[in-house]
């Protein structure tokens, strides 16, 4: 479990933050994420691809672990074809998220000055995942 307070835009901090780019887990988990504050596109909204989950089974037979671990969890290069089955997870203080960490998604960035995102993260990794 841990926290996260957001509150710089990408042209602040001059890069892209790690949760910042399109990916999948290393690690098989159970994902939520409980919204402190109301949140939405601009103060950068969770996003995520229904249904990839069966192309990230397909990286697992194929690539070590190591490999995922390193940047193989990056699937940043494979959006183009996805851009019309994003889904904004918008909600207010108090909404919850769940979802298996094995789908692409991304926490976005904040878009605009002054504004921020909090959220608190559960990861579980159930046994037998």
């Amino acid at each position: 479990i841990f926290s996260s307070y957001e509150y710089i835009t990408e042209q602040e901090a001059g890069e892209k933050p790690r949760n910042a780019v399109w990916h999948f887990d290393p690690y098989k988990s159970l994902k939520l994420l409980i919204y402190l504050e109301d949140t939405n596109e601009d103060n950068g909204c969770f996003q995520l691809v229904p249904q990839t989950k069966i192309i990230t089974d397909e990286f697992r037979k194929t690539m070590s672990l190591e490999e995922i671990a390193k940047d193989g969890y990056n699937v940043e290069h494979l959006m183009a074809e996805y851009q019309g089955k994003i889904v904004k997870c918008e909600g207010e203080r108090g909404s919850m998220v769940a979802f298996d960490s094995d789908t692409f998604h991304v926490g976005s960035n904040i878009q605009k000055r002054g504004m921020k995102r909090m959220v608190i993260i559960v990861h579980n990794r159930p046994l037998g995942w």
